[in-house]
């Protein structure tokens, strides 16, 4: 599955626990970007997996969505809008998917 990552190789590597911070929605307004269906893998929702990036009224930022794959957001890896519904609701499939994420860098 192509995944974005964070700007200036700011997201972490190695291998994390998923940690019980998430959320269907959260909206940064110093960034000015938000997101669906978040979930926290390090610093306790600093570093986040959550869909391609939104404006403050949760819809879809297109020029975005387009550039999966490639760096999208300062920290986060962001993940494709029909993908994200299941990780979020299976840790266990996010578990796998930190593990792949880990073995392509």
């Amino acid at each position: 599955m192509y995944a974005s990552t964070g700007k200036d190789n700011s997201t972490p590597k190695g291998t994390f626990e998923i940690q019980t911070e998430r959320g269907q929605f959260f909206y940064n307004s110093k960034s000015g970007e938000g997101a669906h269906y978040w979930t926290s893998f390090k610093d306790h929702g600093i570093y986040l997996f959550h869909t391609v990036p939104t404006n403050r009224k949760g819809h879809y930022l297109k020029d975005e969505a387009k550039r999966s794959a490639t760096v999208l957001t300062r920290t986060a890896v962001c993940v494709s809008v029909c993908r994200m519904p299941n990780i979020f609701l299976n840790k266990s499939l996010l578990e796998r998917l930190l593990l792949s994420f880990n073995e392509v860098n």
